[in-house]
């Protein structure tokens, strides 16, 4: 997806910062989040998308809420004198495997598959925003998660 470079100094990968006893520490930035409301940033490269956040071509991305507080909200690693950062990080990538790159994680197989799936549904050959599909898709999680509630059980997506 094309993407517009960044040249906004929080974009560098690390920062320094003036400590009390004046020594300057280097820091370490482990993403690029988003704003709240603001335009999606693919938080891997800091490039910005040409998306604003809570639109429907928003779903062409892979969105992940970091709510660790391990970051402050430029997505640098805090360090312990460090006020908590109380708002969730928005990420951004293209697809699932890019997330799991960066973060070294795994995710199911069956996450990745639903997510392509429902991508090919909303988007249909890549093209324009099938509002009808997304409220299906809507409705289908919707009635799956009554059912495991119904049933006191616990969907294996929202095991922790």
């Amino acid at each position: 997806m094309p993407s517009k470079k960044n040249n906004n100094t929080l974009s560098e990968m690390n920062y320094n910062n003036e400590n009390d006893e004046g020594v300057v520490r280097t820091r370490r930035r482990r993403y690029y989040p988003s704003r709240l409301g603001g335009i999606c940033v693919n938080a891997m490269t800091g490039q910005r998308y040409p998306i604003a956040q809570g639109s429907f071509e928003e779903m062409r991305l892979y969105k992940v809420v970091d709510a660790t507080a391990y970051c402050d909200k430029n997505g640098f690693y805090r360090e312990p004198k460090d006020s908590v950062n109380r708002d969730p990080n928005i990420l951004y990538y293209d697809n699932p495997e890019e997330y799991m790159r960066h973060m070294k994680v795994t995710l199911k197989q069956s996450r990745i598959n639903l997510w392509r799936i429902n991508q090919k549904r909303m988007f249909p050959n890549g093209g324009d925003f099938d509002k009808d599909a997304y409220d299906v898709i809507r409705k289908e999680n919707h009635e799956m998660h009554r059912i495991n509630n119904d049933k006191g059980e616990v969907s294996s997506e929202d095991e922790w």
